[in-house]
């Protein structure tokens, strides 16, 4: 994860993600969705021996949104020596992160919403924590083209958030990495829980079978496959495990980032040589404030 030059997303399971992330900056990554349609409200949760989500019924897109949340962490590339090894080893995919301003510099918060490693971490009966659940939907339309078009507006509750820096390696600043898991790690370190929204419009070729992993659009993407927007925010509240901006190690904190790409700005005349630099990043920021300080 070394020479990040801008705001951009990772798709990150652990330390193993060196040439993703530099592939993943080609195609830069968005943010910003109004809501296109409207979300089916029956909240679901991921029972402890459960692979999908589970919890029944409601509107008529819920197969589409449980498929689409299995899908997540199941993408990677048999052609590449070692990409599929997370997923082979560990039962572990890759998940989203995102980093404020230069990656090297600054911070980055990972993003589970599907709760990719919440599944992982339940179904091999660790340490409690209150239940993944999310609300939202998935609803799918056509294009005049023939290719799918997904509209994808997902809240996710109590899924486990890293906040980490890339300045030195991959240090956990909040929260546990996924190779300091139990099972997997000699000297566990506990997670954090925390929420995140996602809100995205996603394109598929019209081959396409089933619901993509969304990680799949920024590595080695389909001819047809697009991001037309998308929109990110994670919470969470955790101690410090080293001391950051002035705050001492052991400080509880708590902290927000909002991301937001419009790769549409690419193919139309931009005012802003900001935006034009940020890869039409519109805004991506991370606040870390003491607790107590709220």
């Amino acid at each position: 994860m070394m020479s990040l030059p801008s705001a951009a997303p990772m798709s990150h399971i652990v330390r193993r993600t060196h040439r993703r992330v530099s592939s993943l900056l080609l195609t830069g990554m968005t943010l910003l969705t109004v809501v296109l349609s409207a979300c089916d409200g029956a909240e679901r949760s991921v029972a402890p021996n459960s692979t999908v989500s589970a919890r029944a019924t409601g509107g008529t897109n819920q197969p589409l949104t449980e498929a689409f949340i299995a899908a997540q962490g199941t993408y990677c590339v048999r052609d590449i020596p070692g990409d599929c090894d997370g997923i082979d080893k560990y039962g572990l995919g890759y998940i989203q992160s995102w980093c404020s301003l230069t990656c090297e510099k600054n911070p980055a918060l990972s993003v589970d919403f599907a709760g990719v490693n919440r599944r992982w971490w339940d179904l091999n009966g660790l340490a409690s924590y209150a239940p993944y659940s999310y609300t939202g939907g998935v609803t799918e339309t056509r294009l005049t083209d023939g290719r799918r078009r997904l509209v994808v507006n997902i809240h996710s509750r109590n899924t486990f958030v890293l906040f980490f820096s890339l300045a030195d390696g991959l240090t956990a600043l909040v929260g546990a990495d996924g190779l300091e898991y139990p099972i997997i790690s000699d000297e566990p370190r506990m997670p954090v829980l925390g929420d995140v929204t996602l809100a995205a419009e996603l394109i598929l070729p019209a081959s396409f079978v089933g619901m993509p992993d969304i990680t799949h659009f920024f590595f080695f993407p389909e001819e047809g496959m697009e991001v037309r927007r998308m929109n990110l925010t994670a919470t969470t509240i955790g101690p410090l495990r080293v001391a950051y901006d002035g705050m001492a190690a052991g400080t509880e904190v708590a902290i927000r980032g909002h991301f937001v790409y419009l790769p549409k700005l690419g193919q139309k005349p931009v005012n802003s040589r900001r935006l034009i630099a940020r890869g039409f990043e519109v805004t991506s920021v991370i606040t870390v404030r003491a607790t107590k300080a709220r």
